[in-house]
């Protein structure tokens, strides 16, 4: 029988086995097709009501109609429904984005990275559905982490095995994905000295020279400078760099331990010990992050929760605190948030659809509309300062010059 393929890294596609056609879906059905495969869960239908319907005038039905155009355009199995919920039938067709992230889970690096397409959901966007979009730009930002770690592995796994040639072209593509990322652009001009294209190595440093200057206004690391130096000087086989400090990759199974910071650790700690707010402040790429990760790891008797703002998301409000205090829910067992109040619940309900859907209440989630500002953020000390038998948290908001205005007034009234 013919396969269902459904493209979702890069712009949206369908095939029936390896023939493109054109299901003729509107923006908002490859929407909502988009959200239910890209997770293996049952989603409520009050959840996607309030994701893609908040302005119909008849919520349920319209739901019903986009649900029904995919079965009729593309198979009749692709989604199952119960009296509430609504999920993709992963059976019934293969989703890009669903097999490469199990191939990078399994460690199938090569064949994960042959999916990756590009952006995903290229030039998708919905204007009218600020929620879906917030989970996009989330969504996008996930997988291109994967993406670049899948690489950067990939890189150095062909380093290892001498295959130059090969780990030079990967390393190219992780340039293109993040050309800021120091990394990577010493990978390209360690492998062409080593292939004898000088030059192009010499080249390449200017480039990123560039880049760093254009995007950031910072120079390159000293360890990239050095490498440079060493190319340029004739040395054919100069000392490849372990991991310089600007693009600092997040996530990353395995943290390098940081040196030379003893000085900030021990800040952290007075700071930690007494309770207090504390700005890390470096210019781009100057070990931020990495320095903060690294000191949550230190502290065995708390808990760290981190959000970071980007350029794309300083319009949209509290996107850092929903990533944050999305990421600290997941650590609470059931019932664990007892001892807060039924009103303060209902306004993280708004904030959090997570949380809704944890504790199954679906009758306002994800709508801010009628909040008054105070009372969701005293629904947000409740939650992360109410709740017993947790440990202490060190809350962490990443690249806060990005924050948008509610960010920073919910962390100016904490």
């Amino acid at each position: 029988m013919a396969q269902l393929h459904i493209h979702l890294l890069g712009a949206f596609e369908c095939k029936w086995d390896n023939e493109a056609f054109d299901p003729a879906l509107s923006r908002k059905t490859r929407a909502i097709l988009a959200y239910l495969a890209a997770s293996d869960r049952a989603h409520t239908r009050q959840a996607l009501y309030n994701l893609f319907c908040q302005e119909a005038d008849d919520p349920a039905g319209t739901l019903r109609w986009h649900l029904s155009r995919l079965r009729r355009q593309l198979d009749n199995d692709i989604i199952t429904t119960q009296h509430d919920t609504v999920q993709f039938n992963h059976n019934a067709a293969r989703v890009d984005s669903h097999i490469f992230q199990q191939h990078i889970a399994a460690g199938v690096i090569h064949d994960a990275l042959t999916f990756y397409r590009g952006e995903f959901l290229e030039g998708l966007s919905l204007p009218d559905a600020p929620e879906f979009e917030m989970w996009l730009l989330g969504e996008r930002t996930h997988l291109q982490k994967q993406y670049e770690r899948g690489l950067l592995a990939l890189v150095e796994t062909l380093i290892g095995d001498n295959a130059y040639e090969e780990a030079l072209e990967w390393a190219q593509d992780l340039v293109q994905s993040n050309p800021l990322l120091e990394m990577a652009q010493a990978r390209v001009m360690w492998l062409y000295a080593m292939l004898g294209q000088r030059d192009a190595a010499l080249k390449q440093f200017d480039r990123c020279r560039d880049i760093l200057e254009r995007e950031l206004a910072v120079e390159p690391s000293d360890e990239l400078i050095d490498l440079y130096e060493q190319i340029a000087a004739g040395d054919i086989t100069p000392r490849i760099i372990d991991r310089p400090a600007g693009g600092f990759i997040p996530d990353t199974p395995e943290p390098l331990p940081l040196v030379g910071r003893e000085v900030e650790f021990q800040r952290l700690h007075q700071a930690w010990e007494s309770g207090g707010v504390v700005i890390v402040r470096a210019e781009a790429g100057g070990g931020k992050s990495s320095l903060v990760e690294a000191f949550g790891r230190r502290v065995s008797d708390g808990l760290l929760v981190a959000g970071r703002s980007y350029e794309s998301s300083q319009h949209m409000p509290y996107y850092p605190w929903m990533t944050l205090l999305g990421e600290y829910i997941e650590t609470l067992d059931n019932g664990a948030w007892s001892p807060i109040a039924p009103f303060w619940l209902e306004h993280l309900d708004r904030l959090l659809p997570k949380f809704a859907v944890r504790r199954e209440t679906f009758a306002s989630i994800g709508s801010l509309t009628g909040i008054k500002e105070h009372h969701l953020f005293r629904a947000v000390s409740e939650l992360l300062l109410r709740l017993t038998n947790r440990p202490p948290l060190i809350i962490f908001l990443d690249d806060l010059q990005w924050a948008d205005g509610a960010s920073l007034s919910l962390l100016h009234y904490l």
